[in-house]
């Protein structure tokens, strides 16, 4: 029985599971933060530059064309 209280009694493994936990929770909380700022700010600039460059038409002159293959 006195083996059984001295187990009861260890706490030596205790710590380890607090830095687990508190580094589990700090991940998750960055994890949201970045997912918010993407959603909120960048995501935007991204759809925005995206259409931006999408009708974007680019007209080539072909005489500057002939002087390029010589």
């Amino acid at each position: 029985m006195s083996g059984f209280v001295r187990f009861l009694g260890n706490d030596d493994g205790a710590v380890t599971v607090d830095w687990v936990a508190l580094t589990g929770g700090t991940l998750g909380f960055g994890l949201i933060v970045v997912a918010a700022v993407y959603n909120i700010g960048v995501g935007s600039l991204v759809n925005t530059t995206n259409a931006n460059l999408t009708s974007l038409v680019v007209e080539v002159d072909p005489g500057s064309l002939d002087n390029l293959v010589r």
